[in-house]
C-alpha cells in the first residue's frame, strides 16, 4: 500500500492545488456548487490512473540482474523498513480521530426535541447544550442536532433554513465524504497539499450548501439566514474534522460576502472547466495506458520498492560468492506473486534469502499479472568477484 500511495503523489498534489486555486480565485465565476462538483475529478482521476485502454501483448522475457552485498544489506533493507514503520506508526495514530469522533457523538448527549419550533420537521432533530451550532452527526445513522439555544430562542423560520441546510448535506451524503476524504488525508499525511485540498474541500461544501439553500429564497429569509450564522459564529469551538459545521469567524465572513455576491456563474467558464477536467482525466488515462504499452513493449516494469536480501552468515564466513536467478508475476497492484527459483550456483545456498525478498518487491502497478519476469540476484562479497552467466543455461517461455 505504501508504495501504491507514493506513486500516486506526483498527479494526485497537481490535482489538488489546481483545485485550491479555483476555490480562491474562481469562486464569483464558476459558483461553489460547480466548484464542488469539480471534485469528482479527484476519484475519477484515480480510476482513470489504473483503466486499461489497451490490451497487454507478451513479449520475450528480459532478465534485470542486482548485486546483493553484506554492507548493501546492511544499509539499504533496515532505512526501507524504518520508512514503512515510520509512515505506518503516524498514519495509525493518525486514525484515532474517528474514535474521536465516537466520543464526540456521545459527550455532546444529543436528546430528540420536542419543541413546537421544529415539529414540523420532516425528520426527527436532535438538540444539544454543548454545542455551538447545526451539524450533522454519524456516519451510518446520520441525525441532525441543533444548539438548544438555537431551538428556544428562534423563530421557526429561521430554524427551518437551519434545518434545510443540514438536509442538504445529509442528501448528498456530505458526511460520508467528509469521512472518506480525512482517512485519504490520513493515510496521506506527508503530503501537504492533501491537508490543504481537505480543508479547501470543506469550505467549498459549507458555501455549496449555502447556495442551495437560498436559491430562491426572500430577502427576508436571506437576512435571517445571516443573522443565524453571525451568532453561530459568535459562540464558535472546534469541533471533530468528519462533520459538517458552520465553521469559524474567518469562514462565516466568507460564507456572507459569498451569500452578497451570489450569482449563477458565466456559462463559458463552467464549460471551459469541464473541458479542462475530461482533459484532465484523458491525459492521466492515456499516460497510464501509454506506461503500459511501453512497458509491455520492453518488459521492464519499474520497482518502485526493493528489500535487498540478507547475505547468509554461513556463506559470508566461507568467503562464499553466487547468483540466483528468479521467475516471478506482478498483480495489477505491483506486488511479486509465484516465486520460483530457475538456476541457483550454487545450488540452494543463496536460493531461500533470495525468494524472501523478492517476495516482498514493490512495482508500479501492472497490467499484465499473468506475464512473467526475471531477475538474477548477484550474491557477491565485493565486487572484484566474477560470477559465471547462468543466463546462458536457461530457456524461459513467455506467456
Amino acid at each position: 500500500m505504501f508504495a501504491w500511495i507514493i506513486a500516486q503523489q506526483a498527479w494526485l498534489s497537481a490535482l489538488l492545488i489546481t483545485l485550491v486555486i479555483v476555490e480562491r480565485y474562481a469562486l464569483k465565476s464558476l459558483t461553489a456548487r460547480f466548484i464542488y462538483g469539480l471534485w469528482l475529478v479527484v476519484p475519477a482521476a484515480l480510476v482513470a490512473h489504473h483503466v486499461e485502454l489497451s490490451q497487454s501483448v507478451a513479449s520475450p522475457t528480459v532478465l534485470n540482474s542486482y548485486i546483493v552485498t553484506p554492507l548493501q544489506h546492511a544499509s539499504t533493507h533496515v532505512s526501507m523498513n524504518w520508512e514503512i514503520a515510520y509512515w505506518l506508526v503516524v498514519t495509525v495514530l493518525l486514525l484515532g480521530v474517528f474514535l474521536q469522533h465516537a466520543q464526540f457523538q456521545r459527550r455532546i448527549g444529543a436528546k430528540l426535541t420536542s419543541t413546537a419550533n421544529v415539529s414540523n420537521a420532516s425528520l426527527p432533530i436532535y438538540e444539544s447544550t454543548k454545542i455551538s451550532s447545526p451539524m450533522l452527526i454519524g456516519f451510518i445513522r446520520p441525525r441532525i442536532v441543533l444548539p438548544s439555544y438555537l431551538v428556544t430562542q428562534h423563530n421557526p423560520d429561521t430554524l427551518a433554513l437551519m434545518i434545510e441546510h443540514e438536509h442538504v448535506h445529509l442528501r448528498r451524503h456530505d458526511n460520508i465524504i467528509n469521512a472518506a476524504a480525512l482517512g485519504c488525508v490520513i493515510l496521506m499525511w506527508f503530503n501537504p497539499l492533501t491537508w490543504l485540498g481537505y480543508f479547501s474541500l470543506r469550505r467549498t461544501q459549507e458555501l455549496a450548501c449555502d447556495e442551495l439553500v437560498l436559491a430562491n429564497k426572500s430577502a427576508t429569509q436571506r437576512l435571517l439566514y445571516g443573522k443565524s450564522m453571525v451568532e453561530c459564529a459568535s459562540r464558535s469551538q472546534l469541533h471533530s474534522l468528519a462533520y459538517s459545521y458552520y465553521g469559524d469567524k474567518n469562514m462565516m465572513l466568507q460564507r456572507l460576502h459569498n451569500m452578497q455576491s451570489a450569482n449563477r456563474g458565466h456559462i463559458v467558464a463552467k464549460v471551459l472547466s469541464i473541458l479542462l477536467a475530461f482533459a484532465s482525466l484523458t491525459l492521466i488515462a492515456t499516460t497510464q495506458a501509454g506506461e503500459g504499452h511501453n512497458q509491455d513493449k520492453t518488459d521492464q516494469p519499474q520497482a518502485v520498492m526493493r528489500i535487498e536480501p540478507k547475505y547468509p552468515i554461513e556463506a559470508a564466513e566461507q568467503n562464499i560468492s553466487g547468483s540466483v536467478v528468479l521467475r516471478f508475476q506482478i498483480a495489477q497492484d505491483g506486488s511479486v506473486n509465484n516465486v520460483t527459483v530457475v538456476k541457483s550456483q550454487p545450488a540452494q545456498v543463496f536460493d531461500k534469502e533470495a525468494v524472501r525478498a523478492l517476495e516482498q518487491w514493490q512495482y508500479q502497478p501492472y497490467s499484465d499479472p499473468e506475464h512473467e519476469h526475471l531477475v538474477q540476484l548477484d550474491f557477491k562479497l565485493s565486487n572484484d568477484v566474477q560470477l559465471p552467466d547462468l543466463t546462458e543455461r536457461i530457456n524461459v517461455t513467455s506467456h
